[in-house]
């Protein structure tokens, strides 16, 4: 889960809608790690939940689930 560190260094944190079925994202490149129940995005990220749009060069997500393609967001970190 993201610190409050990452607050002082201009990291957003955001929290998807409940009522969102899905979240899309776009970045140059994507990291998933099951056991840590995250997904990393780097490189021209774009992330949007209905009418919300978050751009950042680096964004962790945070999951709950077995896997990140059968699961649900937690929270997101996107950093500048």
């Amino acid at each position: 889960m993201p610190s409050a560190a990452w607050a002082e260094q201009g990291v957003r944190v955001w929290h998807p809608s409940v009522a969102t079925d899905s979240v899309a994202a776009k970045a140059d490149s994507l990291a998933v790690d099951d056991a840590d129940k995250t997904a990393t995005f780097t490189g021209h990220v774009v992330i949007v939940d209905g009418a919300t749009r978050l751009t950042c060069s680096r964004a962790v997500l945070w999951y709950r689930g077995r896997t990140a393609k059968s699961s649900s967001i937690d929270s997101i970190a996107c950093e500048p």
